[in-house]
C-alpha cells in the first residue's frame, strides 16, 4: 500500500518531508524518495499514480497556487473515477490561513471532512490510517449501524430553543449525563445536527479524560488532534494554575476560529464524582462567556448538582435517561432490519419488553437472535437482561480458548488508550490481528477516540473485568514495550513524541514506575505522578514508592488543581497506613470530610485495632451514605471480630450493588449469609453465590469458591469428608491464611480436635503474631477448642486477651462460648 503525497515544494522542508520519513520510504511515493533529481514530469507523476492506493494533498496557501499541485489533484480525480489502483484523495490542511470552505479548493474536495493538521506528526499517524484501511476488507454494515438513532425528540427540542433563543449567547458547552452507554454523544451529536451547527458528514474528534487527570490533560489531548498551535510541554507542572487556564482558553479559541468542535468522554476530571465542576473549568466558563459557539460536547458520567446549573449561562445541561418503551421498540425493529433479519410479532413483544433502556442492549439482543438463532436466544435472555454483566462474561469465554485474542486484550487493558499505529507496532501487522480489532470494535469489546478514530480503548465494563482476571502481557509484546520505552527516553524530542499522545503518556507513567523519572522529569505533569502512584499501589504493592513520588510532586502544591492534589494526598495515607507509620497521622489531616474518617478507619484497620476501625467507619457512612469504599471495609472488620450480624445487611447490599459480580462482595455475602438460620431459601441463595464465583474470572475467584463450596459442604450438607477434601485444595492452591482458618472452624463443626490442635500448632510458627489480627484469631481458636473439651472456665480470660476487640463483640463470644454473661462481667470487676 502506498500513498502519493502531493504538496509544494515550499511546505516540503518544514512539514512534508518529516511526514515522509515518519511513514517510510517503502510506503509513499513522494519526490525525494520516488523521483530522480530534477526529471519530475508528467509521466513520473503518472507514474507514481498508477503505483498510489491513497493521493494524500497538503493544502497550504503554497500548495493552492502551486501548477504541479493543480495537475497531480486533477489527474488523481480523473483516476478515482475510473477502475484503477486509486481509492481514495485524503486532503490535509498544513496552513492555519486556509479554512476548510475555501472557495480556491475544488468543490469536490471541499465535501471530504477537511480539517488542519498543525502537526507533522499527527499527518504521518492519520494517513497511516487511511492506507491500514484500504488494505483490509472494510465493514459497510458498522456505518450503517452507528447512524442508526431513534427518539430523544424532547431533549433535541430542547436543545433546539436554547440554540435560537436570541436573548441568550450560544453556550461554549453542552454537558451531557447519563450512564455509559446510553447514548449521551450520539443525542449531542444529532442535536448538533438538527440545528445546523454541524454537517451530518462532520465527525467531531473525541479525547478522554478520567477521573485522574486535570487541566494538563485536557492542554495535551486538545494538543494532540493537531488542530491548534502546539504547546510547549516541558515545564508545564511549573506553570501555575491561571497560566494552564489561560493556554486552554487559547487552545479553544484556536478551535472556534477554525470552526471546529470536540467530544469529551469525561469521567470525572470536569464535574467531579462529588458531583461539581472543578475549579479550573469553573474559572475558564468565566474567561469564555461571550464565546457564542459551541467549542466543547462534554459526555459526562457523573450529574452536576441540578442546584449548580442555574449559574451556569454559559453551559447547557441536559441528562439523558434510559430510552422509554416506545423508543426502546422503535430501535430493536431498526436493529433487526439492518441485520435482515425477521422475527415474529410475538417474539418482537417478547424481546422488548425486556429491554431496560440502553440503546447497545436493542443491538446486543438483536446480534444474540443472529448469533445462536432465535429459539437459543428466547432461552438466553438472561443475557439481555444482566447486559452490562452477563454481556461481559459470554464475550470473554468465546475468546478465552484463543492465546492470541487473550494476549491482545492483556495488552489492551495494560495499556489503557492505544493508538492504532501503536498496537500494531507492537501486536505486528498481519491480517490476522487488524481482523482481530476489526471483531472487537464490532462487537463493542472496544471503541475508537481520537480526530479519525486513530486510538482505541477497551469499553470500561469490559476492561474492568479484565482487570480482575489478572490477565499477563505476552512475553513478546513486553520486550516491546521495553524497547519502546528505551528508544522513547533516549530519543524524545518535540517532533518525536507529537504523534500518539497514549504512547507519550504510557511511556512517561511507565518511565516513574521503572523508576527513571530523572530521565523524563521535565515532561512531568500531576496526572503522571497520581497515575503512576495508583497503580504501585493497586498493582505493584509498592507503598515506599507511592509516598516517595507524592513527596515530590507536593513540593508543586501551588500548581496542583485541588481535586488533584487531594487524590495524591488520599494514595500517600494509604499508604503510610499500609506501612503502618505514624506519619499517617499527620498527612491525614490534609484531607476533610468523611474520607478523613474513612482514612482513618482503613489505618485502624491495618495496624489490628478493629474497636477504633468500626468507629471509624461508622462515622464515615454517617457523613456520607452511600459511601461504597467505607461499607466495604466495615463489613470486613464485622466479619473479622464475628460480627455477622451487623455485616449482613451492609454486605447484602454491597453484592447488589456491584451487579452481584464482584468476588470479594460475593465472598463477604456468603460469609454473612452462612451464619443467618438455617431454611431452604438460604440454602438456594448460597448455591447461587458458589456458581457465581465458580464462573467468575477474577483471579482470586477460585479461592473464595473453593472456601466457600467447603463451607456449604459441612455447615449445610454435613459432609467432613467432601468439606475437608476441598478445604484442602483450597489451602494447598493459595497458600492463604484465610483457608486455614475456614479449615479450622470446619474441623470444629466436626469436633476433630487432633486437626484442630494440629492447625494452633503450626499457626503461631507460619504467621507473625505481632499482626494483632493473626493473634486475635490464635486467641479464637484456643477458645473454640476449650469450649469443645468442656474447658469453659479457661475462656474468659482468653477472652480478655483479644486486642483492641469491640466489648459488643467480646460479650458475643462469652455468651456463644462461656455460657454465661455474668462470668466476663465478673471478671471484669476483678480488674
Amino acid at each position: 500500500m502506498k500513498a502519493f503525497l502531493s504538496h509544494s515544494s515550499k511546505d516540503k522542508e518544514h512539514y512534508v518531508e518529516k511526514v515522509a520519513k515518519k511513514i517510510g520510504k517503502d510506503r509513499v511515493v513522494y519526490d525525494e524518495f520516488s523521483f530522480e533529481k530534477g526529471l519530475k514530469s508528467i509521466e513520473e507523476i503518472d507514474r507514481g499514480l498508477d503505483a498510489s492506493d491513497l493521493f494524500v494533498v497538503f493544502i497550504s496557501e503554497n500548495s493552492i497556487n502551486s501548477k504541479w499541485v493543480q495537475e497531480e489533484l486533477f489527474r488523481a480525480n480523473t483516476l478515482l473515477k475510473e477502475d484503477a489502483k486509486l481509492k481514495r484523495i485524503y486532503p490535509i490542511i498544513i496552513d492555519s490561513r486556509i479554512k476548510y470552505n475555501d472557495n480556491r479548493i475544488p468543490e469536490w474536495l471541499r465535501e471530504n471532512n477537511l480539517k488542519l493538521v498543525i502537526s507533522s506528526n499527527k499527518a504521518a499517524s492519520l494517513i497511516m490510517q487511511r492506507l491500514r484501511e484500504l488494505s483490509y476488507m472494510q465493514h459497510p454494515k458498522h456505518k450503517e449501524r452507528d447512524n442508526i438513532f431513534v427518539g430523544r425528540n424532547k431533549i433535541i427540542e430542547e436543545f433546539e430553543m436554547r440554540i435560537n433563543d436570541f436573548e441568550r449567547n450560544v453556550p461554549f458547552a453542552i454537558i451531557a449525563s447519563g450512564l455509559q452507554q446510553i447514548g449521551r454523544k450520539k443525542v449531542m451529536y444529532h442535536s448538533l445536527v438538527k440545528t445546523d451547527s454541524i454537517m451530518s458528514s462532520y465527525r467531531l474528534p473525541i479525547i478522554e479524560l478520567n477521573s485522574h487527570e486535570s487541566i494538563e490533560d485536557f492542554i495535551l489531548k486538545i494538543d494532540d488532534l493537531g488542530m491548534t498551535e502546539k504547546v510547549e510541554r516541558s515545564g508545564l507542572l511549573k506553570c501555575t494554575i491561571d497560566e494552564k487556564i489561560k493556554m486552554l482558553e487559547e487552545q479553544l479559541n484556536q478551535l472556534r476560529e477554525e470552526n471546529e468542535r470536540i467530544f469529551i468522554n469525561d469521567k470525572g476530571c470536569i464535574i467531579n464524582p462529588n458531583r461539581q465542576m472543578v475549579d479550573w473549568f469553573n474559572n475558564l466558563n468565566d474567561r469564555l462567556k461571550n464565546t457564542d459557539y459551541i467549542v466543547l460536547a462534554i459526555a459526562a458520567k457523573f450529574r452536576i448538582h441540578e442546584s449548580f446549573t442555574y449559574s451556569y449561562d454559559n453551559i447547557m445541561f441536559t441528562h439523558i435517561p434510559e430510552l422509554n418503551q416506545n423508543e426502546r421498540k422503535r430501535l430493536f425493529y431498526r436493529y433487526l432490519e439492518y441485520e435482515d433479519l425477521n422475527i415474529p410479532k410475538e417474539d418482537i413483544r417478547d424481546f422488548t419488553s425486556i429491554l431496560s433502556g440502553y440503546p447497545m442492549q436493542a443491538y446486543y439482543a438483536v446480534w444474540l437472535i443472529k448469533d445462536l438463532g432465535l429459539t437459543r436466544a428466547k432461552y438466553s435472555t438472561n443475557l439481555i437482561v444482566e447486559f452490562n454483566t452477563e454481556r461481559v462474561v459470554d464475550l470473554i469465554n468465546k475468546y478465552e480458548s484463543n492465546g492470541k485474542i487473550m494476549g491482545i486484550l492483556a495488552l489492551l487493558t495494560h495499556y489503557g488508550t492505544i493508538g492504532i499505529n501503536t498496537y500494531f507496532n507492537i501486536v505486528g501487522t498481519y491480517e490476522e490481528n487488524n481482523d482481530i480489532l476489526e471483531d472487537l470494535l464490532a462487537r463493542g469489546i472496544c471503541e475508537t477516540l481520537g480526530v479519525n478514530k486513530e486510538y482505541i480503548r477497551l469499553n470500561d465494563v469490559i476492561h474492568d473485568y479484565l482487570i480482575r482476571m489478572g490477565l499477563s502481557i505476552p512475553k513478546e509484546y513486553k520486550q516491546k514495550l521495553l524497547n519502546d520505552l528505551n528508544e522513547f527516553i533516549e530519543n524524545y524530542s518535540e517532533d518525536d513524541y507529537l504523534g500518539d499522545i497514549s504512547k507519550y503518556q504510557y511511556s512517561i507513567k511507565k518511565a516513574i514506575i521503572d523508576n527513571r523519572i530523572e530521565e523524563i522529569e521535565k515532561l512531568l505533569i500531576p496526572s503522571h505522578y497520581l497515575q503512576s502512584m495508583k497503580e504501585l499501589y493497586d498493582v505493584y504493592k509498592k507503598y515506599d514508592d507511592v509516598i516517595n513520588l507524592a513527596d515530590r510532586i507536593l513540593q508543586s502544591d501551588n500548581c496542583l488543581d485541588k481535586y488533584i492534589e487531594n487524590e495524591i494526598r488520599y494514595y500517600l495515607c494509604m499508604s503510610l497506613a499500609r506501612n503502618k507509620d505514624e506519619r499517617f497521622k499527620k498527612e491525614v489531616k490534609e484531607i476533610n470530610g468523611a474520607e478523613h474518617d474513612f482514612l482513618f478507619g482503613f489505618y485502624y484497620r491495618q495496624t489490628g485495632r478493629p474497636n477504633k476501625a468500626i468507629q471509624r467507619y461508622e462515622k464515615a457512612l454517617s457523613k456520607r451514605k452511600r459511601f461504597a469504599r467505607a461499607q466495604r471495609d466495615l463489613v470486613q472488620v464485622y466479619i473479622n471480630t464475628e460480627e455477622y450480624d451487623k455485616a449482613f445487611t451492609l454486605s447484602k447490599e454491597n453484592y447488589e450493588r456491584d451487579n452481584k459480580k464482584n468476588p470479594y462482595h460475593v465472598h463477604a455475602y456468603f460469609n454473612c449469609l452462612i451464619k443467618q438460620p438455617h431454611s431452604s431459601e438460604r440454602n438456594e441463595i448460597l448455591k447461587g453465590l458458589i456458581e457465581v464465583l465458580r464462573k467468575n474470572k477474577h483471579k482470586n475467584a477460585r479461592e473464595f469458591y473453593l472456601r466457600c463450596k467447603a463451607q456449604y459442604e459441612a455447615f449445610v450438607n454435613n459432609d467432613e469428608k467432601e468439606a475437608l477434601e476441598i478445604i484442602n485444595k483450597a489451602c494447598k492452591e493459595s497458600q492463604s491464611l484465610f483457608g486455614t482458618v475456614d479449615k479450622y472452624y470446619i474441623c470444629a463443626k466436626f469436633n476433630n480436635t487432633k486437626e484442630m490442635k494440629r492447625i494452633i500448632s503450626s499457626f503461631g510458627n507460619k504467621y507473625s503474631m505481632k499482626i494483632s489480627n493473626n493473634y486475635n484469631t490464635l486467641i479464637k481458636f484456643k477458645i473454640i477448642l476449650c469450649h469443645i473439651e468442656n474447658r469453659n472456665d479457661e475462656i474468659p480470660k482468653m477472652i480478655e486477651q483479644l486486642k483492641f476487640y469491640p466489648e459488643s463483640a467480646k460479650n458475643k463470644l462469652m455468651l456463644k462460648y462461656a455460657g454465661a454473661y455474668s462470668e466476663i462481667a465478673a471478671t471484669c470487676k476483678k480488674e
